[in-house]
């Protein structure tokens, strides 16, 4: 199942979609938006709710799942589309059957890849988490608890001149388009010549090991 992650709750696909099995799913539609007093805005949904948006859309235990963003906007670089696939990890979804398209769909169209209408589920049931593990949805207050521990990483990946006008105290800042082989930084839209597609591995590790983030360490991004 091919998953288009946008950022909104409008039916629309700007550029088309990858014509195989395409659903959309919002990533914000896993946040508690209706909450009057917006306490709990972007807090995660409950468990049956979530299990509820992901069926709706066909997603059963044994999915192979890829997601990939739009190209319109500040999002659309993968950030929503690995949110997808980080809440279906929580569900307890088999991580082998969880996929990112590398370059996204602007990578697609860059390669000749063709576009169409988004396709409807032919079923749809309930998704019954196998083992829901809310331990990756870190709190706040075990950040407050851990704050200056030298085993844990508060990774905030936004830019730079953001970073610098305010963040988690002892965060570590690595731009979320630093991952992408030719970033695009923030714009509206995308260049030309971006290219989403991820840095080779070993560049990438040496983006993250630079800034002390490490697989023996304990990591949150936000």
């Amino acid at each position: 199942i091919i998953v288009y992650a946008h950022g909104g709750t409008k039916d629309k696909i700007i550029d088309g979609a990858i014509p195989i099995n395409i659903f959309k799913l919002s990533g914000s539609g896993f946040d508690c938006n209706d909450d009057p007093n917006l306490v709990k805005k972007f807090f995660m949904k409950s468990k049956s709710e979530l299990e509820g948006l992901i069926g709706a859309i066909g997603i059963n235990t044994n999915s192979d799942v890829v997601a990939y963003d739009s190209s319109e906007g500040v999002f659309g670089r993968g950030d929503l589309a690995t949110y997808v696939l980080w809440v279906l990890d929580i569900l307890g979804h088999d991580i082998t059957k969880l996929h990112l398209l590398n370059g996204q769909f602007h990578g697609w169209v860059k390669d000749g890849g063709t576009t169409g209408p988004r396709g409807s589920p032919s079923t749809t049931s309930p998704y019954v988490s196998q083992n829901f593990n809310e331990s990756l949805n870190t709190t706040a207050c075990l950040i407050k608890n851990n704050l200056n521990d030298p085993d844990y990483v508060w990774l905030a990946t936004i830019p730079l001149p953001e970073f610098d006008g305010h963040h988690i105290p002892c965060a570590t800042q690595i731009d979320f388009e630093d991952n992408h082989i030719v970033p695009t930084y923030g714009g509206q839209f995308l260049a030309p010549d971006a290219d989403l597609r991820l840095k080779p591995p070993g560049k990438l590790s040496a983006i993250y090991t630079a800034k002390g983030v490490t697989r023996d360490k304990y990591i949150a991004t936000y």
